[in-house]
């Protein structure tokens, strides 16, 4: 049908589409991408001079990643990754054949994506000698496997989900949002590039694991945003988890990405949480995250939530809980002035301590008090123990 995405070339076009199609603080995709990685450099796809632009400021700012495109927020231009998911503005091509990029006469463009095309190929050669390498390492047993695990860009925040505040950008890079249908059925945390841990009664309804109703949302602190989302081929309960309502232990669960995803350092917003040595004992002061309920009305988060608690003594959740609480498989936090908690929809989201300014994961949210509140006096919220499940986690994501 000859159409392409919009390129711009003057205030008038961009007030233009401002006024009339766009909406809101909504990003929409315009039709020009980064032509050279880490230079800034655009070209718009219809081939035609990119001879305007109109950046918010502090923008362009993610040009070290390979795909970066330009999106219009309220008039203003931010560069986006490519991988996220915006509406877009095409334009129809009338009484003429359009350009191909391959064929914009302009001697330097073409130049820039012949360096381009040359750094995409040698990428694609070192890639394949990585893999030799690994192959080879494997052969003989060995094993150079890193992490960056459990490092954030946001220093330990004194804050102050329930009597809790907005997260930082990039302070839970690690964080997962699940949906059921595309509404939040519950949390989860970034265990390495395919795995993601959280807890077993989000599916509490699903005989058979459907991947088709659930996605995962990362990368986004607010729902303003554009969040990358990621989808799963398949789903690990703990084998001994009994699926009844009421019932929590081994209540704990592993999601399959079908694609990798690309964490610190290669993307600064999104990275895996450490796993604890399973004899770690935790105490002391641990944060949780979540896009549940701010209150115990049901009143849904429009920004991700976080709340900094208490490990407490597991006499006081057997207290609460009675034969409920088993303080092998579950640890107990809480903040006993009340106003601080985790609540309805965070169910599977990460208890984190910061040591040494790394993240290591204590727990998952699990269950709260029958009646549904939260942030109550002296209450208290039950997470699975992570280090008691450690073990279990390398067998089935090695």
């Amino acid at each position: 049908m000859n159409a392409t995405l919009v390129s711009v070339h003057s205030n008038e076009e961009n007030d233009f589409i401002k006024k009339n199609l766009i909406a809101g603080n909504k990003p929409f995709w315009l039709g020009a991408i980064s032509v050279v990685q880490y230079l800034n450099v655009f070209a718009w796809l219809d081939a035609t001079e990119f001879n305007y632009q109109n950046w918010h400021n502090g923008e362009p700012n993610d040009l070290s990643n390979s795909c970066v495109g330009i999106a219009i927020v309220n008039g203003k231009w931010k560069d986006e990754l490519c991988e996220k998911r915006f509406a877009f503005i095409c334009q129809k091509i009338l009484n003429e054949k359009p350009f191909l990029l391959q064929s914009f006469p302009n001697p330097l463009l073409n130049a820039f994506k012949s360096l381009n095309q040359n750094i995409n190929s040698l990428t694609v050669y070192l890639k394949r000698v990585e893999e030799r390498i690994a192959k080879i390492e494997e052969n003989l047993g060995i094993n150079n496997e890193k992490s960056d695990c459990g490092i954030r860009e946001v220093n330990e925040v004194d804050r102050r989900i329930v009597g809790g505040s907005p997260a930082l950008q990039d302070e839970f890079p690690w964080q997962v949002g699940i949906e059921f249908d595309e509404a939040i059925r519950g949390g989860g945390v970034i265990l390495n590039k395919r795995w993601i841990l959280t807890a077993a009664h989000i599916f509490l309804g699903q005989v058979d694991f459907n991947s088709s109703h659930y996605r995962g949302i990362v990368g986004a602190v607010s729902i303003n945003e554009a969040p990358i989302y990621v989808f799963f081929d398949k789903l690990i309960v703990h084998d001994k988890y009994e699926r009844a309502y009421g019932k929590y232990n081994n209540d704990i669960a592993l999601l399959h990405t079908t694609k990798d995803l690309r964490l610190y350092p290669k993307w600064r917003f999104l990275n895996s949480i450490c796993l604890p040595n399973p004899r770690t004992e935790f105490d002391g002061r641990v944060s949780v995250s979540g896009w549940g309920n701010v209150n115990d009305e049901g009143v849904p988060a429009k920004r991700l939530m976080a709340v900094d608690l208490n490990i407490l003594n597991d006499k006081v959740c057997e207290a609460k809980y009675k034969n409920v609480y088993n303080k092998i498989e579950m640890i107990c936090a809480g903040y006993p002035l009340g106003g601080k908690d985790s609540c309805l929809g965070d169910s599977g989201s990460p208890l984190i301590q910061i040591i040494n300014e790394v993240g290591y994961l204590v727990g998952i949210v699990s269950f709260g008090p029958p009646d549904r509140s939260c942030g109550e006096k002296d209450s208290a919220a039950v997470y699975t123990r992570v280090t008691h499940y450690v073990d279990w986690i390398k067998s089935k994501i090695k």
